[in-house]
């Protein structure tokens, strides 16, 4: 395994300001602690339409952003508590960075592997027919001690860049020397685990290998990150 590289040079490609986050889904991300043994995806679209129509994301903070998104995490969590799991991670003990993940009938939909001493790598396995990937999918830093993470996918690079901890985590389709944002993780704060997935509509993006991935990122071990 290459334990060094140096740093992906599509961390640094400009952000597409053309074609901004325009989210259409929105999950929410439950597993309270680090120690926690079980962490649930909610799909509550329906119930934060209201917020979702006001969030027009623009690659670019400007000063309602953090008010949109307090908004937003305050009425998710109020949303979650009716809203069943469509996708629920487990593993096996809280140590453990391997999840198993199963869809609301119980069926295995993706398994997440990681290793202690593995740096920050993790692989995302999809069962054989799998409508989500054809390929297993691995998650690995953006270079040496990088704060980003990438991952491919049908040939495609993507990086979720960790921009304020856990509280803002923006996952970007790298192409063509630009970053497009298709998706945004909004936590409380920077050692948040619960809070809002924000998905765009892009035929390209999965919901579950973004859901999937976030849940790698928001897990990583961060002792040798920048």
């Amino acid at each position: 395994m290459k334990l060094f590289s140096k740093t992906s040079p599509a961390v640094s490609f400009p952000i597409d300001t053309v074609n901004p986050l325009i989210p259409t889904k929105a999950l929410f991300i439950e597993s309270g602690t680090a120690f926690a043994l079980t962490t649930t995806l909610k799909d509550i679209t329906p119930l934060v339409s209201g917020q979702l129509s006001a969030f027009s994301l623009s690659p670019e903070n400007d000063n309602s952003t953090a008010q949109r998104e307090h908004d937003l995490l305050q009425k998710a969590h109020t949303a979650s508590s009716s809203a069943p799991p469509i996708l629920t991670l487990t593993r096996p003990n809280r140590i453990s960075l391997s999840w198993s993940a199963t869809d609301s009938s119980g069926a295995s939909v993706a398994e997440l592997v990681g290793r202690l001493w593995s740096l920050g790598r993790f692989t995302v396995k999809f069962p054989a027919g799998s409508t989500h990937s054809s390929h297993d999918i691995p998650v690995y830093p953006a270079g040496t001690a990088a704060r980003a993470d990438e991952f491919v996918k049908d040939s495609v690079l993507y990086v979720w860049d960790v921009e304020e901890g856990r509280k803002g985590c923006r996952l970007f389709r790298a192409a063509d020397g630009k970053r497009t944002e298709v998706a945004r993780f909004v936590g409380a704060s920077k050692r948040a685990r619960d809070g809002v997935l924000l998905i765009g509509e892009d035929e390209q993006v999965d919901w579950v290998v973004v859901g999937v991935t976030c849940v790698a990122v928001l897990n990583r071990l961060d002792s040798f990150r920048a």
